[in-house]
């Protein structure tokens, strides 16, 4: 489904669900919904650029209470658990009935204790190397456990409030926007709090700024809920069928495996933002937040050029240009500061700072889009309701491709990742840069035939 596309006039099955149709269009309804993604970007965002920094920072740039290899063993063990989580939350999700609905309970609860783990992370003891690890481990292990509880039913609104796809593009995007917004938050604020107040101060506000966005999202989102109180109870299937029915879908198989090689690669490049900074790039930690708010603004800057791309190629096609765009930039990072270049290593920084923005902007937008139009078309094909499913098989897959990148990250950035000795941060973008590359080679296999018939269908 392309950004910008005409509304479609096909609708799922209701199967006894009230209709919606006032809130598929409503902007105000729309930004309430992207609120949820602000909320869990931020929190999420700031992890990825921080804890590693936090734990293991570089020589002469603060006290390591771990080595690197240990962080990226701790993150692993956390991004296990919210792989293993997602599928049986996303079968009780979707399986659920009450007055409050199918998706909002989780969201409404499990945002506090979502919060709190959070702040967690960023308060460890004063104890030996051994129990910081078993700590950080445990808190990272609650965090994305509650962060699955909470975000896969979020997740599964997207194609039950675009029923037919009406407004999903326009959904897809300001859920996009919001979590782009998530990412800038996380990139100005917190680098600020951080050098003002330290890094518990900066958990405490960024956890209450979280906890606010996914409660307003709870608060708001009874209109949208298709699950009524009084609505049918769904023909109670296996939870293996349940997963063996996604992971049937021949699309959904081609999507998943080119997003989890991309993920791969992409999650250690985000993991080190940091460390590209200060030590590539050469500049003091109080300069974070300029680079990563240069950063924010060319992506945000790069969305038009996107929404154009997208209505000439479909989804699917910007996808496949957004991966061939970013298997060329990626590596560039590495060779910020090497002798010989143009611009010294603060210019080389924000040119690729500026090459990156298209990309970062397609990675964001895009896959939510092509993965809602999978889960309906599959809904319109089977008369079943797993909407939940495929966003919680995504997110064991990815999250399973985010551990394994987290444990390489760790044994990488231990080959260097220091002034004078920085092989492993230059290591990491050229893996990343081969992981997107097999991304590109795998998604090429995506059924487009099936992507036009449904772009005609909605003409």
């Amino acid at each position: 489904m392309a950004a910008g596309t005409p509304a479609r006039q096909t609708a799922l099955p209701q199967r006894g669900r009230p209709e919606i149709p006032r809130t598929t269009g409503d902007g105000r309804f729309l930004a309430l919904y992207g609120g949820g993604a602000l909320g869990a970007s931020v929190l999420l965002q700031t992890i990825f650029l921080w804890l590693v920094y936090f734990y293991a920072p570089p020589a002469g740039q603060g006290r390591a209470l771990l080595p690197p290899t240990l962080v990226g063993f701790a993150l692993a063990a956390g991004r296990v658990v919210n792989a293993v989580s997602n599928p049986p939350i996303a079968f009780w999700s979707d399986r659920s009935r009450g007055r409050w609905g199918r998706r909002r309970p989780f969201i409404v609860l499990g945002a506090p204790a979502l919060a709190a783990a959070f702040v967690l992370l960023w308060t460890p003891p004063r104890a030996s190397q051994e129990m910081v690890f078993v700590y950080v481990t445990a808190a990272l292990a609650c965090f994305f456990f509650l962060f699955s509880l909470v975000m896969n039913p979020y997740a599964a609104l997207l194609p039950e409030i675009t029923p037919g796809g009406r407004g999903r593009p326009a959904a897809a995007s300001w859920q996009a926007g919001a979590s782009l917004a998530g990412l800038g938050v996380a990139m100005i604020a917190s680098p600020w709090l951080i050098q003002r107040w330290g890094f518990g101060t900066m958990g405490l506000v960024l956890a209450a700024f979280g906890l606010a966005c996914l409660w307003i999202v709870g608060a708001g989102v009874r209109a949208a809920d298709p699950a009524a109180e009084d609505a049918p109870e769904p023909r109670r299937a296996a939870f293996l069928r349940e997963v063996g029915a996604v992971l049937r879908h021949r699309g959904f198989r081609v999507y998943v495996v080119a997003l989890a090689l991309l993920w791969l690669g992409t999650s250690m490049v985000n993991t080190t933002v940091v460390y590209v900074v200060t030590v590539l790039m050469g500049l003091p930690r109080d300069q974070v937040a300029f680079v990563l708010g240069a950063a924010f603004v060319c992506t945000v800057a790069a969305l038009p050029l996107l929404a154009r791309l997208s209505r000439a190629l479909g989804t699917a096609g910007a996808l496949t240009w957004t991966l061939a765009a970013a298997t060329i930039v990626v590596p560039l990072i590495g060779a910020i500061g090497l002798r010989g270049l143009p611009f010294g290593p603060t210019g080389q920084g924000y040119a690729v700072i500026v090459l990156a923005a298209a990309p970062l902007a397609g990675l964001l937008v895009l896959p939510n889009v092509l993965l809602a139009d999978i889960a309906e078309a599959d809904g319109v094909a089977s008369g079943e309701s797993r909407e939940a499913m495929f966003y919680a098989v995504q997110g064991l897959v990815l999250n399973g491709a985010t551990a394994l990148a987290s444990a390489f990250l760790g044994v990488l950035l231990g080959l260097g990742d220091s002034p004078g000795q920085t092989l492993g941060l230059r290591l990491i973008p050229v893996v990343a840069g081969a992981c997107t590359l097999a991304a590109l080679l795998v998604f090429l296999r995506y059924p487009r035939a099936a992507e036009a018939h449904r772009g005609a269908r909605s003409r």
